[in-house]
Formats: structure tokens, sequence, C-alpha cells
């Protein structure tokens, strides 16, 4: 399923038809979504850390899916595929967070 933080360590599942109402007038409705292909679940997260320009260069060594990344992330890291030093940093801070985005 997928989990959203309302409160810090206090994580609430999503159901499709919840609502949530936040604050003064703020109401959420969540809705299903087209399901995310496999072949672009890593361009997809990598868009949310505004690193998409990285996505080819992992494509390149077959990283397509968070399980991949999850595997070889560390590899890659301490290769020199990425060879901008802010971009692997940034990268590197992504992947810290990738089991609390996606348990």
């Amino acid at each position: 399923g997928t989990w959203i933080a309302v409160r810090p360590d206090r994580p609430v599942e999503l159901s499709v038809s919840q609502h949530f109402h936040c604050g003064d007038g703020v109401r959420l409705q969540i809705e299903a979504g087209l399901p995310v292909l496999e072949a672009t679940e890593v361009g997809m997260w990598l868009a949310a850390y505004q690193l998409r320009h990285l996505e080819p260069t992992l494509q390149d060594v077959g990283l397509f899916m968070l399980e991949d990344l999850r595997s070889r992330g560390p590899e890659i890291l301490n290769s020199n595929l990425i060879s901008e030093e802010k971009s692997r940093s940034e990268l590197a801070l992504a992947m810290k967070q990738l089991n609390y985005m996606f348990p």
C-alpha cells in the first residue's frame, strides 16, 4: 500500500476514496492512479529529488526498478559512473531515504 506521514514517526496507510482534512478548508481525497511501470520506477523516484538527469546513466547500467537501486546503489555511488560530486551526494542522500519512502 501507500503511506503518508501525517505526523513524524506516525505513518498512516492510504486507501482509495479516503479523505483527509488538513487545517481550515484543505481536503485531500485519495484516488487510484495509473500503475507505475517497472521500466519507469527509478525515473519517477529520481524526479522527486530533482535528479531526473541521472536517469539515462542509471538505465545504461540496468537500473530501472527500485529493487535494482537497493541492491546495486552502493556500487554505483562508489564507482565513477556519476562524475559530478553534487549529483553523487544528492543521490546518496536520496538513497538513504529510499527504505523510509518505500519499505
